[in-house]
């Protein structure tokens, strides 16, 4: 069994100094990966997440990959169809690299409609920009040049280029319980990210 730690990026306490020493005893103490979630705005008097404050997860993870030479980390979960995908998948392969290849997208289609609101995204879509958005980004990825036809993404590519490619490749964890995630998960994923879920309250197609 490997373990991980959700590193201290949110609320008050989250720092640079904080996260520099979850993220050097989570590699000493021999930890699998560190973790960082997302929330970029939230509305007043919402009862989760408690705080506002949630520094940003990919500089959180450059600046634990600055701190650390093994330990793996991970998004834990962007909330990928409120980001556009062609910056995002520049974004993760440059962190890839910079890394020494040791990201892991995590990656959800989020829940909070006030959130989505604030970035002019209409929530109604979420699953279908998610679905093309991940396919976007392993385009982008591994095509050399790429050309990708969009429907729910304001994109127009065709015979572009974007490197740097991620080596090794980024496995793609899948957040969420629903049945939709985790078939989302099978087709579209490297993997499955369940969090707080336990085992009574899993989906039946989770239960062996």
């Amino acid at each position: 069994m490997q373990l991980g730690i959700h590193l201290p990026h949110v609320g008050r306490k989250a720092g640079p100094l904080a996260i520099r020493r979850a993220a050097e005893q989570a590699e000493a103490l021999g930890f699998a990966d560190v973790w960082a979630s997302e929330h970029i705005i939230v509305p007043v008097g919402a009862p989760y997440p408690p705080s506002p404050l949630f520094l940003d997860p990919l500089l959180t993870l450059a600046w634990a990959a600055a701190c650390t030479a093994r330990v793996r980390l991970g998004t834990s979960v962007l909330v990928l169809p409120m980001r556009h995908p062609v910056p995002l998948a520049k974004e993760l392969a440059t962190l890839q690299v910079l890394s020494g290849g040791r990201l892991i997208l995590g990656a959800g289609v989020g829940w909070l409609k006030e959130e989505y609101a604030a970035l002019g995204v209409p929530f109604a879509e979420r699953d279908r920009r998610m679905d093309e958005g991940l396919r976007l980004i392993r385009a982008l990825w591994h095509d050399d040049p790429v050309s990708f036809e969009t429907t729910w993404i304001e994109a127009e590519i065709t015979n572009m280029r974007m490197q740097p490619k991620p080596q090794p490749a980024i496995p793609v964890w899948i957040g969420g319980t629903s049945e939709a995630a985790l078939a989302r998960a099978i087709a579209l994923g490297d993997g499955w990210h369940g969090t707080q879920l336990e085992p009574a309250a899993a989906p039946p197609s989770c239960v062996a």
